[in-house]
């Protein structure tokens, strides 16, 4: 059985499309006012796209199937109407996972990673993901979509996997959930990613 974690924004949810709404809206670039006004949205966490469309329903399919136990992670600032637990669990049903357990970290990935005894974080930010292979055994999947050379050094510089999209962590999560004999395709595939 995994324990998995799985940040939100800029992982699972296109925040930054909904910001330069706002942005553009205000016609300011003052990144304190744009999130003045985003605090005074009511329920502005329940307003996001999906990222990848069907992978958050894919994601709860496979916790299912593999018995995985799965954490929603984000340190999301207060936004008018619910809290933002009750706004994120309420965006990630919407979505398709059902019952999603969510937690708000105000502080380091890694003591939350060592604290809920994660064997996996999928993570946009490397900042994030240095933090949890400092602080705990658990295994960090850097989600890195565009171009990010550093980012892409600092996760080599620290044996951090890197993937394109979360579906491509979920699939390297069923590899690893399911024991490979020792020429397979699993096998091949988690030792180039570091993991066997």
């Amino acid at each position: 059985m995994l324990r998995i974690a799985c940040d939100l924004d800029g992982t699972l949810a296109d925040l930054s499309s909904a910001y330069r709404k706002v942005e553009g809206r205000l016609q300011s670039d003052s990144d304190g006012v744009v999130w003045d006004a985003i605090r005074g949205i009511e329920d502005f966490w329940t307003t996001l796209e999906p990222l990848e469309p069907g992978v958050i329903r894919r994601l709860f399919e496979l916790s299912q199937a593999g018995q995985w136990e799965v954490f929603f992670v984000t340190q999301r600032p207060v936004t008018s109407g619910e809290t933002v637990q009750r706004q994120t669990q309420r965006w990630l049903m919407a979505q398709g996972f059902e019952t999603p357990s969510v937690v708000t970290v105000p502080g380091s990935r890694g003591r939350a990673a060592l604290a809920l005894d994660l064997d996996f974080l999928i993570d946009d930010l490397p900042r994030n993901c240095v933090d949890v292979v400092s602080d705990s055994r658990c295994r960090p999947l850097l989600v890195s979509r565009g171009s990010d050379p550093e980012g892409e050094e600092t996760a080599a510089r620290f044996k951090i996997s890197v993937v394109r999209s979360v579906s491509e962590a979920l699939d390297l999560l069923m590899v690893n959930a399911t024991p490979p004999s020792d020429n397979s395709f699993s096998q091949r595939m988690l030792r180039r990613l570091g993991f066997g």
